[in-house]
């Protein structure tokens, strides 16, 4: 029996590397599937959350390019998740990269200088004040701030100058490509300059800061907007002097 026990012991020990070998057979395709799986798993698009900004539809595209085929249109207001191709491409003076997503079974491409990473605004309204209500929900102005500034990093002040009404809204991080958006689908109809091309009527001075302003004639005064782009900082002011000041 001790002479067994030797001969098992002798025999494991003359081939370790064969038993090594056995458990890695094992062991490396287990690795190989986590290796496959985690480099499967990094290079998966980061999606985000954007909605179709262009009144009459925008077209989804067969590639990402503005003369590929036209799949179908996306109507505006829809939400899309959409993968940022990289691929760079203009309208309006605008450049913005082409996403790429699906709708209605169709997948391809959306230009996003139309694709803003707010809601879009109802037709109804025609005002910030109208519009930042129906997104939070509420018409207290004091609510109305407070969710602004924490779920949208907007700010929102209503206030006024002698003889002057209006109030200014500080757009946080949004780009000044999403505020023009809004800007244009809000006031549109009120100031219809705001339907040219971005290019045509935005004044960008040497420092790279960027001003849109339109005034009209109302009955006892003036009403004029404008967005403002001063460094890192863009904001929408509207200003209402109905009543004009007496000498």
């Amino acid at each position: 029996m001790k002479n067994t026990g030797i001969l098992r012991a002798s025999l494991y020990q003359s081939h370790p590397v064969e038993v090594i070998m056995k458990r890695l057979h094992v062991v490396i395709p287990v690795l190989c599937l986590v290796a496959v799986f985690s480099s499967h798993v990094l290079t998966q698009p980061a999606f985000r959350t954007m909605y179709v900004a262009e009144r009459s539809g925008l077209n989804l595209r067969e590639k990402s390019d503005a003369a590929a085929k036209r799949l179908l249109s996306v109507p505006y207001g829809t939400k899309l998740q959409v993968s940022n191709t990289g691929v760079f491409g203009e309208a309006e003076g605008i450049k913005d990269t082409w996403y790429k997503t699906s709708y209605n079974g169709k997948e391809g491409y959306l230009l996003g200088v139309y694709l803003s990473s707010m809601p879009t605004p109802q037709a109804s309204c025609g005002s910030y004040y109208c519009y930042f209500g129906w997104l939070t929900g509420t018409k207290d102005e004091g609510k109305m701030r407070n969710i602004l500034e924490q779920k949208y990093g907007i700010s929102y002040n209503e206030g006024g100058k002698t003889c002057v009404s209006g109030y200014i809204t500080g757009f946080g991080s949004l780009p000044l490509k999403d505020a023009f958006l809004l800007t244009r689908l809000l006031y549109g109809k009120e100031f219809p300059a705001l339907n040219q091309k971005f290019s045509s009527i935005a004044k960008i001075d040497s420092d790279g800061s960027v001003s849109i302003s339109m005034t009209k004639k109302i009955p006892g005064g003036f009403k004029e907007i404008a967005i403002y782009k001063r460094g890192n900082s863009i904001s929408f002011e509207e200003l209402d002097n109905a009543d004009p000041c007496g000498p």
